[in-house]
């Protein structure tokens, strides 16, 4: 395997949705070279759309914990208000 095949396939999408098929060292071995740094700057290079899915992942993890905070503040505030309620009426 040539190492500009080695560093396509490592960035070969996965069937999963991932796209990292091996590590970055195993790479380099199989492709040839002695350490990651050619593999990193030579080869691979950023893809807009990976990028851009990432990002947007990101983005829903955010929003998604925001709505969990939220839920939970508000959990919290009945419970405080059910707290305040009982010693009121007792």
């Amino acid at each position: 395997m040539t190492p500009a095949s080695a560093a396509r396939r490592i960035v070969a999408p996965c069937p999963s949705g991932s796209k990292t098929i091996m590590s970055l060292r195993d790479a380099a071995a199989l492709g040839g070279w002695k350490d990651t740094k050619t593999l990193l700057t030579v080869y691979m290079v950023p893809d807009d759309i990976s990028m851009r899915s990432g990002l947007a992942e990101l983005e829903q993890r955010r929003e998604a914990a925001k709505r969990a905070e939220s839920r939970l503040n508000r959990q919290h505030e009945r419970t405080a208000m059910t707290s305040v309620l009982r010693f009121v009426v007792t």
